[in-house]
């Protein structure tokens, strides 16, 4: 929200600095910043944000749609389902990510911060929208599939 008063360009140019390296921890992006370098850098400042989150706040909880894809940056963050114990969530490791690939998915338990927490936000609807846009989609799942093999 502070960008907005920003310069485009430079706007662009910061949030690639918050997100750029959340981002290219995964392969897939990994490989999109390799193919489309100018499209994923305009696409970053587009569908990323950055929330913060009190101790022992209630995230979300199971059956909700899932919009966004949480990666946590700082802080301690307590995820479960019914019947399992609590798993805390490492920095770096993201949650809902099945939202990116399947349409409908809806959160499979509840996540609640443990102390004060820094998160890196995907919007969900954004990121289809700009792969539908702008990326041959089929190819970089090729791509991706190799990198993974």
């Amino acid at each position: 929200e502070g960008l907005a008063d920003l310069p485009e360009t430079l706007a662009i140019q910061l949030s690639c600095e918050v997100f750029g390296n959340t981002l290219q921890n995964h392969g897939f992006f990994k490989v999109l910043q390799t193919h489309y370098e100018m499209a994923s850098t305009q696409a970053i400042y587009y569908m990323m944000s950055e929330a913060v989150f009190a101790p022992r706040k209630e995230i979300f909880i199971k059956g909700l749609l899932a919009d966004t894809v949480m990666i946590l940056a700082k802080g301690r963050f307590g995820y479960s389902r019914e019947n399992y114990e609590v798993d805390e969530v490492a920095a770096c490791q993201w949650v809902s990510e099945p939202a990116l690939w399947l349409n409908g998915w809806k959160r499979r338990g509840y996540l609640e911060s443990r102390t004060s927490m820094e998160v890196h936000v995907l919007d969900i609807g954004k990121f289809q929208e700009t792969a539908q846009k702008i990326w041959d989609v089929g190819t970089l799942g090729c791509h991706f599939a190799e990198l993974v093999a």
